[in-house]
């Protein structure tokens, strides 16, 4: 009788054994999202990129660092909390990393900076000089040369697709259009070496 209780009281612990609820794994950090994963925008212009650290459920693994990182600096820059900036026409792979301890998840970002559509160029008032001097613009972009007090002139020559050229100007701004891809290289004929550049792409 008494190997019979023995017995049963060994079953009954094994079955409270079984019924004990089984302890879900810990968070871990499994992946990182990046929103919105492509973008487009204009040189200059800014466009804020989101992270995300996940874990194995994919809900929201807030133990985890998110750094920002541009492959080409020189189209496109990163700040710390993933704003984008446009440097110059190109394309850009933003990289988020999320870290958390020894454990590194990476997630990337393509950024397409385009060229603007419109762009100031200023002929120098005290120094013979364009600023900016060399420019890139989008197909069908407009250049506007604002002149001060000191006479200059915008001479594209035969350059095939360029604008017509600027007269000799003083306090006033003129603006031309650029419908044909190229390079055009212009001059001021009033001053020697006062030179600039329009890309149009």
């Amino acid at each position: 009788m008494r190997r019979f209780f023995a017995l049963m009281a060994l079953v009954s612990l094994a079955a409270c054994s079984d019924d004990e609820p089984t302890q879900p794994p810990a968070p871990a950090l499994t992946s990182v999202t990046v929103t919105p994963p492509t973008a487009s925008i204009a040189v200059g212009a800014t466009s804020q990129l989101t992270g995300a650290a996940l874990d194995q459920n994919g809900a929201p693994f807030a133990a985890a660092t998110i750094t920002w990182a541009s492959g080409t600096p020189a189209n496109a820059t990163v700040s710390a909390t993933g704003l984008v900036t446009g440097v110059a026409p190109g394309t850009a792979v933003i990289t988020a990393t999320a870290t958390a301890g020894t454990v590194t998840r990476t997630a990337t970002a393509t950024i397409t900076v385009n060229a603007p559509n419109a762009i100031t160029v200023v002929a120098g008032a005290a120094a013979n000089t364009f600023t900016p001097q060399d420019i890139v613009l989008a197909v069908g972009g407009t250049v506007t040369w604002t002149f001060g007090a000191r006479p200059h002139n915008v001479i594209f020559g035969a350059t095939a697709g360029a604008p017509t050229n600027v007269p000799t100007t003083t306090n006033n701004s003129v603006s031309r259009t650029f419908p044909t891809a190229g390079s055009f290289t212009y001059d001021c004929t009033l001053h020697a070496g006062m030179r600039g550049t329009v890309t149009v792409r």
